[in-house]
């Protein structure tokens, strides 16, 4: 039995960071009016995917998400909230909590909070 520890671990570990973010050289455009239109065309690509849940199509959106959050604009942060109300992969919605983070705006973070606060009392208090 200790035996097989070891590589259980090794097994869980090389799972976990197989689904990890992969890194990615992407980088926010500098201009408001380039950026404006990056927020919009990232927003369309990620509606066109949001009714695919294969796995390839639910890596770009998490990777989508992500560079939402990077360009910190006021649009991706509505986009964002949005994202985190309607998303049913749960990573995807670590992944818009992370980045309405990333976006630095307090109402944002104060809405996410309010948001999981709501997601608790329905979900986890009454099974108390």
């Amino acid at each position: 039995m200790r035996a097989l520890v070891p590589g259980f671990l090794q097994v869980v570990l090389a799972l976990v960071f197989a689904t990890a973010a992969p890194a990615s050289d992407w980088t926010a455009p500098t201009e408001p009016k380039a950026l404006k239109r990056e927020v919009k065309a990232t927003v369309r690509e990620y509606d066109a995917l949001s009714g695919n849940h294969d796995l390839v199509q639910t890596r770009r959106r998490r990777e989508l998400i992500r560079r939402l959050g990077k360009m910190q604009h006021k649009d991706s942060e509505k986009a964002l909230r949005r994202i985190l109300q309607r998303e049913s992969d749960i990573r995807a919605r670590i992944n818009a909590m992370n980045a309405l983070v990333e976006v630095g705006d307090i109402k944002a973070v104060q809405a996410m909070y309010k948001y999981v606060l709501k997601q608790m009392k329905k979900n986890v208090l009454p099974a108390y």
